[in-house]
């Protein structure tokens, strides 16, 4: 998937669904343990959820297709002194990483409007 479009949502300010902290459910998970081992938060935005996780001790890698999401996350961290790893992929083809993760985070990436079926989503979380 492309992330041109994703990308230009972040241009011109906050994109809609960025709501500029980490969701609240991600933040009472994390208060009750339900984050182990390196986590891997799948369509990061401006990486608030996965800043979050990482400032609580855990290793975390945020992907994203839109890289001006990412220039936002990457300098949200270095302002906050966290440290996190972001980088460009596709929730799709994370092949690529040749990661494995305890746990995988997806807050809103697969949508009716981006996982092309049920077995989409499964083949990928499986790996």
């Amino acid at each position: 998937m492309t992330g041109l479009p994703w990308d230009a949502s972040y241009h011109d300010g906050p994109a809609p669904w960025d709501v500029g902290r980490p969701q609240p459910v991600v933040v009472r998970l994390a208060s009750q343990g339900g984050f182990a081992g390196a986590v891997l938060d799948a369509g990061c935005g401006t990486g608030e959820n996965a800043l979050h996780l990482a400032s609580l001790g855990l290793s975390v890698l945020g992907v994203d297709v839109a890289e001006t999401a990412l220039a936002i996350a990457r300098a949200k961290a270095d302002d906050r002194g966290i440290e996190v790893e972001f980088a460009v992929a596709d929730a799709f083809q994370l092949e690529g990483l040749g990661r494995r993760f305890a746990t995988v985070l997806d807050c809103g990436l697969f949508t009716p409007s981006t996982a092309t079926s049920d077995q989409d989503m499964w083949r990928v979380w499986r790996r």
